[in-house]
């Protein structure tokens, strides 16, 4: 009942049925996680990184929860944090990829485009095969500084791989509305 409620976007009453399932089942990990991603939805972070520190001390090597700790990390603005736990990520062989790319998202945030870029490039060597989401974010954030052109063959690179990748092709629609050419967009 709290997973869909969530897929309704009723994060209270997700939440209030979390709670209730969590004081039957204290160690439950899902429901945790869970209730970890409702808190950050509803911008709680300081709950969410409660709920997320406790299960990485109990599972160090769920890279999922790392993830999303990272993630709450970036939005609740406790950069050192983030970055800390990003470096960890990159020092780490098997997890170099995400790390990478964990950088690649904060320093888009920041729009700070070279290191964007720069970092899904790294993440990009350590994907396996092609890695259609960097080189979309590496186009919007082109986009969103107004390198129109730059950001167009960067969707249109992820489109060469994928003529399928919705993402890609609402960006280069956007570009076309946005430049006026409606019938194209």
């Amino acid at each position: 009942l709290g997973v869909l409620y969530t897929y309704v976007y009723e994060y209270d009453k997700a939440d209030s049925v979390f709670q209730k399932y969590l004081a039957l089942r204290p160690n439950d990990i899902s429901a945790k996680y869970s209730l970890g991603l409702i808190y950050a939805q509803l911008k709680r972070y300081d709950k969410a990184e409660s709920i997320f520190e406790s299960l990485l001390e109990k599972y160090p090597t769920d890279i999922n929860i790392k993830m999303q700790l990272i993630e709450t990390y970036r939005d609740n603005n406790k950069l050192k944090r983030c970055i800390s736990l990003i470096d960890e990520l990159i020092a780490t062989d098997s997890t170099k990829m995400e790390g990478y790319f964990s950088k690649g998202v904060l320093y888009s945030t920041a729009i700070n485009v070279d290191s964007a870029v720069h970092y899904y490039e790294l993440a990009k060597k350590y994907y396996p095969g092609y890695c259609s989401v960097c080189d979309n974010n590496i186009g919007q954030i082109y986009f969103v500084t107004d390198q129109v052109d730059s950001s167009r063959k960067y969707f249109k690179q992820v489109l060469d791989h994928d003529s399928t990748y919705a993402f890609a092709h609402f960006n280069l629609g956007t570009i076309d509305q946005k430049e006026g050419n409606l019938q194209a967009a």
